[in-house]
C-alpha cells in the first residue's frame, strides 16, 4: 500500500510530501506543510489544487488514462503567477 507521495523538483530538488487522507469519502493526498491536495476530479483527472486553483498535474498522462486511486507517478508540471517549474512525482 502506498503511504506517501513526493514531488520532486528537478530544478533544485525540493521536496514535498504527500499523506494520504480521506476528504468527502474520497482519497486525496495532503501536502505535509500546506493545506495543497491532489484530488481527482471526473472529467479532469488528477491535479494539485489549492482550494479551486490549479496548481499542477501530470504532464504526459491524460485523463483516460489515469486511475481515480492514486496520482499517476512520473512528469508534474506546476504554474503559480509568473512561475512554473517541473517535477518528479513518487509513490513511497
Amino acid at each position: 500500500m502506498i503511504v506517501a507521495l513526493e514531488l520532486r523538483r528537478r530544478s533544485d530538488e525540493v521536496i514535498y510530501r504527500f499523506e494520504r487522507c480521506v476528504i468527502d469519502a474520497r482519497v486525496t493526498w495532503r501536502r505535509s506543510d500546506r493545506d495543497l491536495y491532489l484530488t481527482w476530479r471526473p472529467g479532469f483527472g488528477w491535479g494539485a489544487w489549492d482550494g479551486n486553483v490549479l496548481q499542477g498535474r501530470p504532464w504526459d498522462v491524460p485523463e483516460a488514462l489515469q486511475t481515480s486511486d492514486i496520482p499517476p507517478e512520473g512528469l508534474w508540471v506546476s504554474q503559480k503567477g509568473a512561475k512554473s517549474y517541473s517535477y518528479d512525482l513518487v509513490h513511497l
